[in-house]
């Protein structure tokens, strides 16, 4: 098959989709460490699941680099991250970004659709009210991801 990119002309411009999903890692509930919740029914990671995230970032960084290093192509990729608003999946979201090279506006954009509820209903805010997001001041949070966090609602795009 060769380099496909190599054909292709200095003027035109190719967009290259990779996607990634990705679980949370490891969280304190499940791991034992019931130390380390703040916010009822919204559980951080624990030390090992913020390992494992940056680990992710890494592996993930590694593919893009191997496609881009095989097809020629001198442009850092840009990664668009997505996360659900629960603690965990955000602190997952920031150890990947942490390791990855060309991160968008450097935010991870919330989207309550990619999330798996089972006794609450997404869009209810009594239910976002529930959880970290809602309850810690941003200066807070900050304790948690270094990355800016952002609404955004795909099916209202």
């Amino acid at each position: 098959m060769g380099n496909h990119l190599a054909n292709i002309s200095p003027h035109q411009h190719i967009l290259i989709l990779m996607i990634f999903i990705v679980r949370h890692a490891e969280r304190a509930d499940r791991a034992g460490h019931p130390e380390l919740i703040e916010v009822l029914g919204d559980t951080p990671l624990t030390q090992v699941g913020k390992t494992q995230s940056v680990e992710t970032g890494r592996y993930i960084q590694q593919v893009i680099d191997e496609y881009q290093f095989k097809n020629g192509s001198t442009e850092k990729m840009q990664a668009i991250v997505f996360s659900s608003r629960f603690l965990r999946t955000i602190q997952t979201a920031s150890g990947i970004c942490e390791s990855l090279d060309n991160v968008y506006e450097k935010t991870i954009f919330l989207e309550d659709t990619i999330a798996q509820f089972k006794d609450w209903n997404v869009y209810e805010e009594k239910t976002k009210g529930r959880l970290f997001l809602s309850q810690k001041a941003e200066e807070e949070q900050k304790r948690y991801f270094n990355y800016k966090v952002q609404e955004l609602s795909l099916i209202h795009i």
